[in-house]
């Protein structure tokens, strides 16, 4: 049952990736619905009191079916708060891994100083660092990371590093283009937050 239920979410084995969660489609679904059951009795349990017996029975699977889809969606939560997390810091994470490079720091170093310095883009960088020490081409262990990553800021910046190894070109001024998109992007993403809220305060 829970195979056949996660065969129904094809996007379920991406998102669990980029979650950064170690279960398999299977195994989450079971634990979602291990979950969604234990709620649902101890809800059952406490308004047993209340309402009738065969009301009992009709709620159930209805409660069951509301927690099995929040708890279901964790998996979309996480994703979006690592996004947050990691959006906080990639301004500063690119420019200090820009002045790394044009220091002559080699990259696998400068990934290695990310991944000790940001907490949050270091988890990328340093998946990076452990996939090239088992023998991954950097390449390879970059486009794995592109893949995986819940941030699509930190992927367009991850992309520019692997096309400028691939080409052979200048690293450091592709990825100068794309913190200064990212600061812009943020900037208007203030400005349009800015002024929802003006209205809603002088309400």
């Amino acid at each position: 049952i829970y195979r056949r239920i996660a065969r129904k979410i094809p996007s379920l084995d991406f998102k669990l990736k980029q979650a950064g969660l170690p279960d398999t489609p299977e195994e989450y679904v079971k634990k979602t619905s291990m979950t969604a059951l234990f709620l649902t009795l101890a809800l059952l349990a406490i308004i047993y009191l209340f309402i009738p017996k065969a009301t009992i029975i009709l709620l159930f699977p209805i409660l069951f079916g509301i927690a099995f889809v929040y708890f279901l969606n964790y998996v979309d939560l996480k994703i979006k708060k690592a996004d947050t997390f990691i959006n906080q810091e990639i301004v500063f994470a690119g420019r200090f891994l820009i002045i790394q490079l044009e220091s002559g720091v080699p990259m696998y170093k400068a990934f290695m100083h990310i991944a000790k310095n940001y907490e949050h883009v270091g988890k990328a960088f340093g998946s990076i660092v452990e996939k090239v020490d088992l023998g991954t081409a950097m390449e390879d262990a970059l486009s794995e990371i592109i893949d995986q990553t819940p941030s699509e800021n930190l992927r367009r910046m991850l992309w520019q590093i692997l096309n400028s190894i691939k080409t052979g070109s200048d690293v450091t001024e592709s990825l100068n283009i794309v913190i200064e998109q990212i600061i812009r992007e943020q900037q208007i993403a203030v400005n349009q937050y800015a002024r929802k809220l003006n209205p809603l305060a002088m309400f």
